[in-house]
C-alpha cells in the first residue's frame, strides 16, 4: 500500500470520505479488532440520491388475512386486513419520503414478474403516479398462475441495470413475499445468481409469516450485500420496512470490502460466509508468496455514524515482527472506488476496556453460534435450517460468552438479554425451544444473525440489534422522517369482512386457536359517537399506528394532574416521585416507581378535566358502581362532546404504587384489591389504572397478563435507567415474537430523549406565542 510503519507503530492513509480503519492487537494476544469508522453525517443536509425497486409479491397466499398474534388462550384478533393490505401501506410510507432524485421502479409477481413502472424521478406528479400504482395492488392481485418470485428478482436487477444514468445513486432491491414461491430454477436460486456474475445491487429480503422460505432469502440478500429481515406477524412489518428503508436512506458507501494481511498472520473470522464466492473464513496464503497470509471480508454497504467492528482471532500469534496491513475498499456516494490502508505492528497493543472487548468477543461469538444452525444445502448452495446442533451448542456458548462477565455494561448487557434474558428478552432461547423452531425459531435467528453481522439496527424488537445505529443522528433523522410519513399516510381499508368470512386456519404445528373479530378500533372519538350513532360496525374501521407500527403505551401526558392524599392538592403526574402519597379508592398509597417513556407522534384521548391519555389505559369515569373502561371508549360514550383523538410528543408518565398490605385469611378479592392501585387524574374524579394492579386474566377490562403482574412489571422497570426520585425511562413497551402480546419495555437511548425534549419544547413554544424560534 506504500506506507511504512511508523516509530509509534501505526501508518495511516489518508480517510477518504471521512471513513477511518484502524486496527487494535488486543492485550490477550489471541486476535485483533478492526475498526471501520464513517464520519457522523453526510457534509451537506441532504442524502444521497437512490435507486429504489420495490418487488411485492402479491400472490393468493398474500391475500389471506395477515398473520396476527394470539394471547395466552390462543385468541387471536381479526382486523380484516391482508398481508399486502400492510405491506402496501408500508411502500406508500417509503414513497412519501422520496425525494425528487430518487427514482423508483415498481414490480408485482403473480404468475410471471410484471413491471408496473421502471425506474422513475419522484418528482410530485411522478409520485402521484406511483402512489396510484401501489394502491392498485390489491386489484392486480386477481391475476392467476404460478408465483416466480426469480422472475421477479431477475427484472428488477435488469431495471437497476439499464437504468443507469451519468448520476450515481445508493441502488437497492426489495424483495418482500411470504415466501410461498411456485417456481425454483433448476439450479436454484443462488447458483442462478452467481451465474449472472458479480452482483449488480444489493437484495435486500423480507419474509412474512411462518411458511416463508427463510434459506433462500437469508441466501440471496447475503450473496448480493443486502440485509435479509423476518416479519412473524402483522405488528412487525411497518417497524421492520422503516429501519429497513431508514439503513438504506443513511448510506455513506456501498460495495466496502476489507482486506487483512501480514507475515504468518493466521486468522479466523466469525462471519465467514457459506454463499459468498469472494468471502473467506480463515486466512489463505499469498499467491506470490507464502508466508503472507490475507483474509477478505465484504461489508456491503456502510452507514452514517455507524462503526464496523470485525474482531479476527489468530490461529495461532503472529510473530513479533508481523506487521498487520488493512485496506478498505468502497464506493462513495459519487460512484467513485476509494481505498483507505492502514500498517500496524502485531505488538502494538491497543487500549481498550475489557468490557469493550468483551463486547465484540462475544458478538463474534454469537454470530459463529448462529452461523452453524444454518449449514448450506449441497445441491443448492444455500443455507438450510439445522437447529437440531444447538442442542450440543447452545450451553457451550452460554457458559463460554465473555459478555457474561460484564452485567453493568449495556452492550454486554444487551447480548446478554436477547440470549438469556427474562421475558421479554431471552428471543435466542425461545426461538431455541422445540415447540418454536418450525414456527419462527429458525426465521428470526437467521434475521437476528443479519443485523449481529452488519450491525443494523432492524426493529424495536431485540436489545442487541437496538445499540447500532443509536450514535447516528443522521439514521435516526431518516427513521423519524419514515415514521411521521407512516402516521400520514391514509389508513387501507381491510379487504376481509370478518363478519362475513371464515377466519384462516391455524398452521399445524399451533395449538387450536380461537378468533374475535378486532376491537382496537379507532378514527377519532367524535367519528366514532357518530357512527355509533347510526348503527354502523366500528370494527371496520382499524387504528393502523398503535397495533402496527409501535407498542401501545398506557400512560398519561405530563401534564394530567394527579390528585395527592387527603388535603394535599393536585400536582402534575410528572412530578410525582418515590414515596408521595397519592389518593386511591382504597385511601392513601405511596408512589413506589414513576415509568417515565418518550413517545413521538403518540395517539392520546382528550377527557374531562384535562385529562390526556393513551387510548388503551383503562380509566373509570365516576365513583360508586361506575365501571372501568377503555379511554376510547369512554370518550366515545360521551356523545361526541370530549376532545377527542390527538396525537401527543414528548413524555408520558405511568405509576407503580407500594405494594398493598394483605388480608389476614390471604384470600382477599383480586378486583378487590385492585382498588388500591388506582390514583384519580384531572378535576372531574377519574380513576386511572396503576402498574401491577394484581388482575391478569377475566374479562375486567384492566386484565392483562404483563400489565396487571406486579412481579413482572418491576423486573421489567429494573432493566431501565434509574433516576432521581425513583423515576424509570423507557421507549415504550416489547412485545412478545411468539403472541405479540406486550411484556416489557424497551430501553430509552439519548436520541430518544431528545427527540422528546423537543416535542416538549414545541408544545411550550405554541402556548407561549413562540412557535417558530430556535428551542
Amino acid at each position: 500500500m506504500g506506507d511504512s510503519a511508523s516509530d509509534s507503530g501505526s501508518s495511516r492513509t489518508i480517510k477518504e470520505e471521512d471513513i477511518g480503519i484502524d486496527i487494535r492487537p488486543l492485550a490477550s494476544k489471541d486476535g485483533i479488532l478492526i475498526k471501520v469508522q464513517p464520519q457522523q453525517e453526510p457534509k451537506t443536509s441532504n442524502r444521497a440520491p437512490i435507486d429504489l425497486v420495490l418487488a411485492v409479491s402479491v400472490s393468493k397466499s398474500m391475500q389471506t388475512e395477515a398473520p396476527a398474534p394470539v394471547d395466552e388462550k390462543q385468541v387471536a384478533e381479526r382486523f380484516g386486513l391482508t398481508v399486502l393490505d400492510l405491506v402496501k401501506h408500508a411502500c406508500l410510507t417509503i414513497l412519501k419520503t422520496l425525494e425528487e432524485g430518487d427514482r423508483l421502479a415498481i414490480v408485482i409477481i403473480a404468475g410471471t414478474a410484471q413491471v408496473l413502472q421502471p425506474l422513475t424521478a419522484q418528482h410530485k406528479r411522478a409520485k402521484g403516479l406511483s402512489g396510484i400504482f401501489l394502491e392498485g395492488l390489491r386489484l392486480l392481485a386477481n391475476m392467476l398462475g404460478p408465483t416466480n418470485m426469480w422472475d421477479g428478482v431477475q427484472k428488477g436487477l435488469e431495471l437497476l441495470q439499464t437504468g443507469q444514468d451519468e448520476t450515481y445513486r445508493v441502488p437497492a432491491l426489495m424483495l418482500l413475499t411470504d415466501g410461498m414461491d411456485d417456481y425454483m430454477p433448476q439450479e436454484g436460486w443462488l447458483p442462478k445468481l452467481k451465474s449472472m456474475g458479480p452482483p449488480l445491487a444489493p437484495i435486500h429480503t423480507f419474509g412474512f409469516g411462518y411458511n416463508v422460505k427463510s434459506g433462500p432469502l437469508k441466501s440471496i440478500s447475503e450473496f448480493s450485500g443486502g440485509r435479509y429481515t423476518y416479519i412473524p406477524d402483522s405488528d412487525m412489518i411497518a417497524t421492520v420496512l422503516i429501519h429497513s428503508m431508514a439503513n438504506i436512506q443513511s448510506t455513506t458507501a456501498t460495495e466496502a470490502r476489507l482486506t487483512i494481511k501480514g507475515n504468518h498472520l493466521k486468522l479466523l473470522s466469525p462471519f465467514g460466509s457459506a454463499v459468498r464466492l469472494d468471502q473467506t473464513s480463515q486466512s489463505s496464503s499469498d499467491p506470490n508468496n507464502s508466508s503472507i497470509y490475507r483474509i477478505d471480508i465484504p461489508l456491503g454497504s456502510i452507514q452514517f455514524g455507524q462503526s464496523r467492528d470485525i474482531y479476527l482471532a489468530y490461529e495461532r500469534p503472529p510473530p513479533e515482527d508481523c506487521i498487520i496491513e488493512a485496506e478498505l475498499t468502497f464506493r462513495n456516494l459519487s460512484g467513485n472506488y476509494r481505498q483507505v490502508g492502514i500498517k500496524h505492528r502485531a505488538v502494538d497493543f491497543a487500549d481498550l476496556s475489557p468490557a469493550e472487548v468483551a463486547y465484540h468477543i462475544s458478538r463474534a461469538q454469537i454470530c459463529r453460534f448462529l452461523s452453524s444452525l444454518f449449514p448450506t444445502r449441497a445441491s443448492t448452495g444455500d443455507l438450510f435450517h439445522g437447529l437440531h446442533s444447538a442442542e450440543h451448542t447452545f450451553p457451550l456458548l452460554k457458559a463460554d460468552i465473555d459478555a457474561r462477565l460484564f452485567p453493568d455494561d449495556p452492550d454486554c448487557a444487551s447480548l446478554m438479554a436477547d440470549l438469556e434474558g427474562a421475558p421479554p428478552h431471552g428471543q435466542i432461547s425461545l426461538a431455541l425451544r422445540h415447540e418454536h423452531q418450525f414456527r419462527w425459531g429458525g426465521h428470526y435467528l437467521l434475521s437476528l444473525l443479519d443485523a449481529h453481522a452488519n450491525q443494523v439496527c432492524n426493529s424495536y424488537k431485540d436489545a442487541g440489534p437496538q445499540r447500532y445505529g443509536r450514535n447516528s443522528p443522521f439514521f435516526k433523522r431518516c427513521r423519524d422522517a419514515l415514521e411521521a410519513a407512516f402516521d400520514d399516510v391514509e389508513a387501507p381499508r381491510p379487504s376481509i369482512d370478518v363478519h362475513e368470512t371464515f377466519p384462516p386456519p391455524a398452521p399445524w404445528y399451533a395449538p387450536e386457536r380461537v378468533y374475535k373479530p378486532s376491537t382496537t378500533t379507532f378514527i377519532s372519538v367524535p367519528d366514532l359517537a357518530h357512527r355509533r350513532k347510526q348503527g354502523y360496525h366500528v370494527d371496520s374501521y382499524t387504528l393502523i399506528r398503535p397495533r402496527f407500527n409501535q407498542s401501545s403505551n398506557p400512560c398519561f401526558a405530563g401534564t394530567t394532574m394527579v390528585r395527592l392524599a387527603g388535603d394535599g392538592g393536585v400536582v402534575p403526574i410528572s412530578q410525582l416521585r418515590t414515596g408521595v402519597s397519592v389518593a386511591t379508592p382504597a385511601g392513601p398509597r405511596p408512589v413506589e416507581i414513576v415509568l417515565k417513556t418518550s413517545v413521538h407522534n403518540e395517539t392520546m384521548v382528550r377527557l374531562p378535566g384535562g385529562v390526556l391519555v393513551t387510548p388503551w389505559h383503562p380509566v373509570k369515569m365516576g365513583g360508586g358502581g361506575a365501571e372501568w373502561m377503555l379511554p376510547a371508549a369512554a370518550a366515545a360514550a360521551a356523545d361526541g362532546q370530549a376532545d377527542g383523538k390527538t396525537t401527543y410528543s414528548g413524555f408520558t408518565y405511568s405509576l407503580l404504587l407500594q405494594e398493598e398490605t394483605p388480608s389476614g385469611d390471604g384470600r382477599e378479592d383480586p378486583i378487590a384489591a385492585a382498588e388500591q392501585h388506582a390514583f384519580c387524574v384531572g378535576s372531574d374524579g377519574i380513576w386511572g389504572v396503576a402498574l401491577g394492579h394484581g388482575i391478569v386474566e377475566g374479562s375486567d377490562v384492566r386484565a392483562h397478563r404483563f400489565f396487571g403482574d406486579r412481579d413482572a412489571c418491576i423486573c421489567a422497570l429494573a432493566m431501565l435507567s434509574v433516576y432521581e426520585g425513583g423515576v424509570v425511562t423507557s421507549a415504550g413497551t416489547l412485545r412478545s415474537m411468539d403472541t405479540g402480546k406486550v411484556i416489557g419495555f424497551r430501553m430509552l437511548d439519548d436520541g430518544d430523549e431528545t427527540a422528546a425534549r423537543r416535542g416538549v419544547a414545541a408544545r411550550v413554544c405554541r402556548t407561549s406565542g413562540c412557535e417558530g424560534k430556535t428551542v
